[in-house]
């Protein structure tokens, strides 16, 4: 991001650097064709790496995400490398391929460079008179010693990256991947017949084989968690599958009923799943075709992270391409009654669970941030310091203290059944009495201020 800034900013600094004739530098290190040429390279071999450095910090992102997404970088920056050249460079690399025939002209954005220069050797020697001095032999840096360093720093760059997501990622993040939706859907593309039915261009073999391997040994771990036991035992009368020979059911209805409601002819499920623009709902009509879009290349998002679809609707000849909004899908999963209740409880609760075995960096900032709101001076113990923090991030924010207020008021006049909890016997919290004439106490009780005046 910063060397994005430096680059835009830089014809500027130049013209002040030579307006001023600044000695801490040399004129060759910040206005050389080399340093221009590095400058555009770095900016586009990082560009998708940030993309996904910066994607992976969203709260809605599953952990599983970097193991999906790792591979198909990888490969993106290997072909880089394999078709990286300053001269001719590829779409690939959009700054430098916008760039590099007016760099080599030695201009840039109407700003005039110079020569770029290396330091070959250094030589240390005495004059006459006994002082040390220092010569350093120059050599022009030419456009192949760029490309040299560039494809060095690539090649360096997916070296260290493949190394440390290597030994970061564990194998539950593997394991996860059985339920990943952009995979899902990958596997649900295809077209709707006449006849009603859906063909899948993979085929249903396919659908069905994907993640059954993983997903059978993350479900046997989830039907062993006591909480998951105890949820069966309550159960009884509705017979939860929470069993691991179950498996193979569960993985199935989950991929049934995306697909059902995918293809769903109304409920309007394709709109909201890849947030399709809303101005002109009734124009889409039901979903005919879907397939994997090949052709996405845009000069705003050289590269994505995910799949992009290409959807066709009945009331619409031209195909719509989309990304899929995962965020859309978990919010049908767990908002849509019918959707709710066609995947099951067992599938829902493992895909929370599977949601829930990870998280961004942000989650622990800002629990720690909390944590610091409660240090008390003078000390305290790690017990208090923790029950304080819990309480005050289990808490609403003080923007929802009214309603806070109301529901609490509400349990204490009422109580609460679910919870076994009684009304109190004698509430002190309701409408104010109206008096005829007033006493001196209430009416001290009436306009004194309250001891927490931020409750009400």
């Amino acid at each position: 991001m910063e060397f994005q800034k430096m680059l835009e900013s830089l014809p500027l600094f130049i013209k002040t650097f030579r307006e001023f004739q600044f000695s801490e530098i040399k004129e060759y290190q910040i206005a050389g064709d080399d340093f221009l040429l590095d400058l555009c390279g770095v900016c586009d071999i990082m560009k998708p790496l940030m993309l996904l450095l910066v994607t992976l910090q969203g709260l809605n992102v599953p952990c599983w995400k970097l193991v999906c997404w790792w591979p198909r970088l990888e490969s993106h920056l290997k072909s880089m490398l394999r078709n990286l050249s300053v001269e001719f460079p590829t779409s690939l690399l959009p700054l430098l391929k916008k760039h590099s025939s007016d760099i080599l002209s030695r201009k840039f954005k109407g700003t005039k460079l110079v020569q770029g220069w290396k330091i070959t050797s250094t030589v240390s020697s005495q004059d006459d008179n006994g002082n040390k001095t220092t010569v350093d032999n120059w050599a022009a840096r030419e456009k192949h010693d760029v490309e040299q360093d560039l494809k060095a720093f690539l090649s360096d760059l997916v070296y260290s990256c493949n190394n440390r997501i290597s030994n970061c990622s564990n194998e539950l993040m593997s394991t996860l991947t059985c339920l990943d939706l952009d995979t899902i859907f990958s596997l649900l593309c295809g077209e709707h017949l006449t006849s009603g039915k859906v063909k899948l261009a993979a085929g249903e073999e396919s659908l069905e084989r994907y993640g059954k391997e993983q997903f059978n040994k993350f479900f046997a771990y989830v039907c062993s968690l006591d909480h998951i036991q105890k949820l069966r035992r309550e159960h009884e009368e509705t017979e939860l599958l929470f069993d691991a020979v179950f498996a193979h059911i569960i993985l199935h209805k989950i991929k049934q009923s995306l697909k059902t409601f995918l293809w769903k002819r109304e409920g309007g499920y394709p709109e909201t799943w890849f947030s399709l623009p809303s101005i002109m709902p009734k124009l889409y009509g039901p979903l005919v075709k879907l397939e994997e879009a090949t052709n996405t290349y845009d000069e705003e998002k050289p590269y994505r992270l995910g799949n992009v679809y290409s959807l066709t609707f009945g009331e619409v000849t031209k195909p719509v391409l989309a990304e899929l909004d995962e965020e859309a899908v978990y919010h049908s999963i767990y908002g849509d009654e019918c959707l709710f209740h066609t995947i099951g409880i067992e599938g829902c609760v493992t895909i929370d669970i599977a949601l829930a075995k990870g998280g961004t960096e942000a989650v622990v900032e800002s629990f720690y941030s909390v944590m610091k709101s409660q240090q008390c001076t003078g000390g305290q113990s790690n017990e208090m310091l923790s029950l304080r923090t819990k309480l005050d991030w289990c808490m609403p924010p003080v923007l929802q203290g009214t309603r806070a207020v109301k529901e609490i008021t509400q349990i204490y006049l009422d109580g609460d059944k679910e919870a076994s909890l009684p009304k109190h016997v004698l509430p002190i919290l309701g409408d104010r009495a109206k008096f005829v004439k007033e006493g001196k106490v209430l009416k001290r009780q009436r306009i004194e201020d309250v001891r927490l005046p931020f409750l009400l």
